[in-house]
């Protein structure tokens, strides 16, 4: 009823009663659909892994007599790559890691994670500390230039971020 092209009729109260049944319906339609993902739908998946991270196991104290305190630990952007390899190997079978893509002059670019079926790498960067922010974008500038490079069949690259002091929430 809210896409109908004549809605001029409906009463105010109606029609934000109508926004907010479209609203919850978007917010609760999963990121994902295996095999009907868009480049814009892999964004909103790797957008939502803070959401996902909320409830992974970090203890501060064990949580059982006999256990030991879990915490999991992204100490480099090895580690960043494991956590997106188990995020898009079940929806990408297709999915290759540490991908050689067409030498450029003394350049041998090599992709974190491709997506042949889709063209696409994501690449993943580790945010320390003591970085400054510029570093991190001119990294992805870099690699981009020559991932689009000719002889590469690349549609785009959509760089993760793995911001290690939480800085990058500063920016909002």
């Amino acid at each position: 009823l809210i896409l109908l092209p004549d809605t001029s009729q409906i009463p105010y109260e109606r029609a934000a009663i109508r926004l907010a049944a479209l609203e919850y319906v978007v917010r609760s339609a999963p990121a994902v659909v295996p095999g009907r993902i868009s480049a814009q739908g892999l964004v909103r998946l790797l957008a939502r892994v803070p959401a996902g991270l909320r409830k992974w196991t970090w203890e501060p104290q064990p949580r059982t007599t006999n256990g030991t305190a879990r915490q999991w630990h992204i100490d480099n952007e090895y580690h960043v790559q494991n956590l997106l390899w188990l995020l898009l190997a079940p929806i990408f079978p297709d999915l290759d890691d540490e991908q050689y893509l067409a030498k450029i002059g003394q350049k041998n670019p090599r992709a974190d994670l491709y997506i042949p079926s889709m063209k696409l790498i994501v690449e993943a960067k580790f945010l320390r500390s003591g970085d400054r922010i510029q570093k991190i974008i001119d990294e992805i500038s870099s690699d981009a230039s020559l991932y689009n490079a000719m002889g590469n069949d690349c549609a785009g690259i959509i760089p993760f971020i793995w911001d290690d002091s939480a800085r990058s929430e500063e920016r909002r």
